[in-house]
């Protein structure tokens, strides 16, 4: 203990550089620990939020929620027919640009057949700002 001790005192400037280093390398693995949690909570919540068992998109797209998927309507009657499902409804997400008081903004759409699965059963998730056009 005393020669540690010695040590620090003798490269005194060492020890303080070595301790806002390790300062903020443990800062930045932090911030990288939120920003990715947050990343994955985000994720689930909007995937979670419809209370779905199964999505059904085109074959070769990235899901519902990266990139628009089109499915006829006789697939999703096709699927409703299925042993073991309840009910089915067609929902889309969309990203669109749009100009709101001469100010830019992204707005996050999401489109439902009002009469079937899918639309009231939406919940917003939680931290978002959502908006509605009416008519």
């Amino acid at each position: 203990m005393n020669l540690a001790y010695r040590d620090v005192r003798h490269n005194f400037f060492r020890f303080v550089l070595t301790c806002l280093g390790l300062s903020l390398l443990m800062a930045v693995v932090l911030a990288m620990m939120g920003i990715y949690n947050g990343a994955v909570i985000d994720a689930l919540t909007i995937a979670r939020a419809p209370k779905v068992d199964v999505w059904v998109v085109e074959a070769g797209t990235k899901g519902p929620f990266a990139e628009s998927s089109r499915i006829p309507g006789s697939t999703r009657e096709a699927v409703a027919r299925l042993q073991g499902v309840a009910d089915a409804g067609s929902v889309t997400y969309q990203n669109a640009d749009g100009e709101y008081n001469g100010t830019s903004r992204r707005l996050y759409i999401i489109g439902y057949e009002p009469s079937r699965l899918g639309g009231h059963r939406i919940s917003p998730p939680a931290g978002r700002s959502h908006g509605h056009i009416s008519k």
